[in-house]
């Protein structure tokens, strides 16, 4: 920003910035495809503004959906390129050949080391987000376990106290009581 009186616009150091997004979980109907969102100016008659250089392509969003089924036919080598970098079920080395054999991309060592590090990294984070489901699933079946033996509990006339004692919470007690309710 500037404050010189001959700036009449004051955004003379600003820099066009590109926002690019790759998007590899899209809607089908949008899979395959790239979009491009950016500002324009629209002047129209009776609204004529002094042209005073503005600049208003300072913002460009770009968003790559990428088809990791490549169902599209005819989609782009960007596109197909990017499928199988993201392909979930081939291993670095095997994303790696890719891109000589398929791509003619000429490798470095480091970008070897970068695909192979990055598909690792993401097998970790599907692992590790595997493993949290499984034990949140299993922690709410143990949790319906539980409100399920106090209902079974109340429906033989045992009252809350006792219930308490056996080590069950005030609000798996009063979840029991309310599902009971609910059947009635």
């Amino acid at each position: 920003f500037t404050n010189s009186t001959a700036d009449k616009v004051k955004y003379g150091n600003l820099k066009k910035v590109y926002s690019i997004w790759i998007c590899t979980d899209t809607a089908q109907e949008r899979a395959g495809t790239i979009e491009r969102y950016h500002l324009h100016r629209t002047v129209y008659p009776g609204n004529r503004a002094e042209d005073i250089n503005s600049r208003f392509d300072l913002l460009e969003a770009v968003f790559v959906n990428v088809d990791r089924n490549k169902k599209k036919n005819g989609q782009s080598e960007l596109l197909n390129l990017l499928a199988d970098l993201f392909d979930e079920t081939r291993s670095g080395e095997e994303k790696v050949g890719l891109l000589k054999q398929q791509y003619d991309i000429p490798t470095t060592t480091t970008l070897e080391e970068e695909v192979t590090t990055m598909t690792a990294y993401a097998a970790r984070l599907i692992a590790n987000g595997r493993a949290e489901g499984r034990n949140e699933g299993r922690n709410e079946g143990r949790t319906q376990e539980r409100i399920a033996m106090i209902q079974k509990m109340i429906e033989i006339g045992q009252n809350k106290e006792f219930i308490r004692k056996l080590g069950f919470t005030e609000a798996e007690i009063e979840e029991a009581a309310k599902n009971l309710m609910s059947t009635i």
